[in-house]
């Protein structure tokens, strides 16, 4: 169940507070859940060796996943609006490639993985104009091991190979930025023992 913030301007009784000409209203603020939503879609995904290629690239694959998915979300105070308000932190489309080798005792993969905009935060739930959205965002990723022997192996991971941001807008719409961040690349060199 989603829960959403509602709040509301409210005439002030003066039976339970004092009695003062400038008091007359008062904000209050809750937590509501949702009335319910519904999330459905379908996804596609194939991963195959490459067995077809020349000899020299034997060792080669390929996997790959691609989801379409449609949401909706009722926000108490926007029913009966005409627009769809997409589930909390649920893109539309996500995908994912990824092109593995695996020969010798050598493993490597490159992978690359997008999501598409999705629906974060309702600002005010009588207004859609500030709720917080994530941008679309795709990222690389790659690892690269050898295993010399039964028990040792050393491996490289690199995360966010082109040092992708994440970024957040107001209201469906880029050009209303609401914060950038960055975490650069993430490299973990190291040699792993299995018994």
């Amino acid at each position: 169940t989603a829960v959403i913030e509602d709040s509301c301007n409210c005439d002030v009784s003066s039976s339970f507070l004092p009695q003062d000409d400038a008091v007359s209203r008062l904000r209050m603020e809750g937590w509501d859940n949702a009335e319910g939503g519904k999330v459905s879609g379908i996804e596609f995904s194939a991963g195959m060796p490459l067995f077809f290629l020349p000899d020299f690239m034997d060792g080669l694959g390929i996997d790959a996943n691609v989801s379409f998915i449609d949401s909706e979300i009722d926000i108490l105070q926007r029913q009966g609006d005409d627009e769809k308000t997409p589930f909390f932190q649920q893109p539309s489309t996500i995908a994912n490639v990824a092109l593995w080798y695996q020969r010798s005792g050598w493993q490597a993969r490159i992978a690359w993985r997008y999501q598409d905009e999705s629906f974060n935060e309702v600002s005010d739930p009588n207004d859609s104009f500030g709720d917080l959205y994530k941008a679309p965002r795709s990222q690389f990723d790659a690892q690269v091991s050898y295993q010399f022997t039964e028990n040792w192996n050393a491996y490289l991971n690199v995360k966010n190979l082109t040092n992708e941001q994440d970024i957040r807008w107001f209201g469906n719409t880029s050009s209303r930025i609401n914060e950038i961040e960055e975490f650069g690349r993430t490299w973990r060199l190291g040699v792993r023992w299995n018994y």
